[in-house]
């Protein structure tokens, strides 16, 4: 055997990644951001559209 290289590694369980320890709550924030800037998007889309109807509406009063 050369100096230097291993022949086996001891891992322990604490040692171990855990996913829904480690993982979870990020993913969670992530995902929780992600669904409130949809959200925002969507409410910012929808005024935008209501605004142009009214004025799309006001613009047809004038003719009538």
């Amino acid at each position: 055997m050369h100096p230097g290289v291993e022949v086996a590694t001891q891992i322990e369980d604490s040692e171990l990644f855990d996913y829904i320890l480690e993982v979870e709550p990020i993913l969670q924030v992530l995902v929780g951001k992600t669904l409130e800037q949809a959200q925002t998007e969507l409410t910012e889309e929808d005024d935008k559209l209501e605004e142009l109807r009214r004025r799309v509406k006001n613009c047809f009063k004038e003719f009538i």
